[in-house]
This record gives C-alpha cells, sequence and structure tokens, in this order.
C-alpha cells in the first residue's frame, strides 16, 4: 500500500502530459541540456587535472578485447536511434596489455560516440582492435562526411571544433579528442586520424603492451 501513492501520481502525471505533449518536449530538452552541462563540467574538470600533471593510471593487465564489447555494446543501443550499425573486428591473438583500463575505456567512448554523432542514418560504425609488434592498434571508422585536411590540426585541442557538424543536431564539449590525447600519450602511446571528404574517417590509438610509469 505504500507505494500506492506513488503510482497514482505516475499515472496522473503521465496523463498530464499525454494532455500537453509540448511540456513532455519540454522536459525532454531540459534533460538532454542538464546532461550535457554536467558532461561538459566532468571534461574541464578531467582536462584541469590533466593539464596540472596530476594524471594518474593505475596500470594492471587489461584484455582490450572484452572493454572493446563491452562498448561497442552500448554504443549499439545509442546508434539504433540513428538506425547505425556498430560493428566490432577483433583481430586474431591479441596480446594482454598493461594499461589503465578505466582510462582507456574512456578513450574508446569517445571515439565510439563521436562516430556515432558524425555518421549518417544507415552507415557503419567499426571498431578494430589489431596487434603490431609490442603495440595494439585500436581503429574506429565512420562513414561520416570526412573532415577537411586543414582542420585536422584543431581535432586534438581543447575546444576547438571543425566545420564538420553532428548529423542529429548532438551537442559537443570540444574536450573528449583532447582528454583522450593527453590519456594515450600518458600511456607512451599515439592517437591521430585519417579522413577523406565525403567518405568517412578513421581515428586510431597505438597503444604500447606495456605502459610506462603513471606521472
Amino acid at each position: 500500500m505504500e507505494s500506492q501513492p506513488s503510482t497514482i501520481a505516475e499515472t496522473t502525471a503521465a496523463r498530464h502530459f499525454s494532455k500537453h505533449p509540448e511540456l513532455l518536449e519540454m522536459l525532454s530538452a531540459i534533460k538532454s541540456s542538464s546532461k550535457f552541462m554536467l558532461q561538459l563540467i566532468e571534461d574541464i574538470l578531467n582536462l584541469s587535472r590533466i593539464e596540472s600533471g596530476k594524471i594518474e593510471l593505475r596500470i594492471e593487465p587489461c584484455n582490450l578485447a572484452d572493454l572493446a564489447s563491452r562498448h561497442v555494446a552500448t554504443n549499439r543501443l545509442i546508434a539504433a536511434r540513428k538506425k547505425i550499425q556498430v560493428v566490432l573486428d577483433l583481430g586474431p591473438d591479441l596480446p594482454a596489455v598493461e594499461a589503465d583500463p578505466r582510462k582507456i575505456e574512456q578513450v574508446m567512448e569517445n571515439l565510439l560516440s563521436n562516430a556515432t554523432k558524425f555518421s549518417p542514418p544507415g552507415a557503419t560504425v567499426t571498431m578494430t582492435l589489431i596487434p603490431m609488434g609490442a603495440q595494439v592498434r585500436i581503429e574506429v571508422r565512420d562513414q561520416g562526411p570526412g573532415i577537411p585536411e586543414a582542420e585536422r590540426g584543431k581535432l586534438f585541442h581543447p575546444f576547438q571544433r571543425t566545420s564538420v557538424k553532428p548529423t542529429g543536431g548532438e551537442k559537443s564539449s570540444g574536450l573528449g579528442l583532447a582528454i583522450a590525447r593527453r590519456i594515450v600519450e600518458a600511456h607512451g602511446g599515439r592517437i591521430g586520424v585519417e579522413s577523406e571528404v565525403g567518405v568517412g574517417s578513421t581515428f586510431f590509438v597505438n597503444l604500447p603492451l606495456q605502459a610506462k610509469a603513471a606521472s
């Protein structure tokens, strides 16, 4: 019986919003803006800590295939709203990697979410893991509009945006790739992009099997 008032309140609210769909749309917009602002604050704090030399890596054995599988599964649900397919392609005999799994997950999430933001409905986003001797290469390939060569230098710097716009009107803080770059470099790796206008972009991370000590 204790749950009855809550149920009645929810039912009443649902009836109210069904009669006033503009209120539901307004609430949805407020929720979206609030989520973006919280993410922006978190990104600014993360970048501030990194820039001040306070990035801490908790190095441990991590399975990149497991990390990639988890984030691909999550992003498939989000991408489905835009009818975008997210595919995972794992290379054979992927070696174990010594890295900070949470930080690497942050990089993967940024690359996958960006690929979805900038891909048109019906496109395919592909994450590939490739063993390369003393490194593992992580690639995220999209079928978006591509990035003009003159603008690619902006990508990994804070608050820098290119002329390419998200295909679904999604918002961006302009900090995600800057943070990803600092994380990858702290591991002794390299992040970059290959792109062709009208064809798409491939963001890549070359990650050493043994990350250097955190600084």
